[in-house]
């Protein structure tokens, strides 16, 4: 499977809560990967919080019904209006176009493209500024 079809339906803080919310997602059916889980054992909470705790990825096609079974259960509170992130699908579709960055995790091709646009964007400032 391609980590591109994967999408994080909720960030945890506990490990055992981590674990009941998976198992309720595989009872149904919902094929479920975790991320970051050693994270939540090598930091503090407050380190671990900062840094996203760990993750719950499911199909991007199983997110809705993962995301209902996650509410229902008590592992997430309902959002009537989900932010989309249309800017971070863009990076994506970028990212495919720098060699080597299909192989890189999601978070590592977004960084990736945000460096290359903040280094284009300095040195065509740079270069301005040396033409005056």
């Amino acid at each position: 499977m391609k980590t591109m079809d994967l999408i994080v339906v909720q960030h945890f803080y506990d490990v055992t809560e981590l674990t009941l919310a998976k198992h309720q997602l595989q009872q149904a059916g919902i094929f479920t990967q975790e991320r970051d889980v050693q994270t939540l054992a090598t930091f503090s909470a407050l380190e671990a919080r900062s840094m996203g705790g760990a993750k719950l990825l499911v199909r991007k096609t199983d997110y809705q019904k993962a995301s209902a079974l996650l509410i229902q259960g008590g592992f997430m509170t309902y959002n009537p209006s989900p932010a989309t992130f249309w800017w971070i699908e863009a990076l994506q579709e970028w990212a495919s176009i720098l060699p080597g960055a299909a192989s890189l995790s999601r978070e590592l091709r977004l960084v990736l493209v945000g460096f290359v646009l903040v280094s284009l964007i300095f040195s065509v400032v740079l270069l301005f500024l040396l033409q005056r």
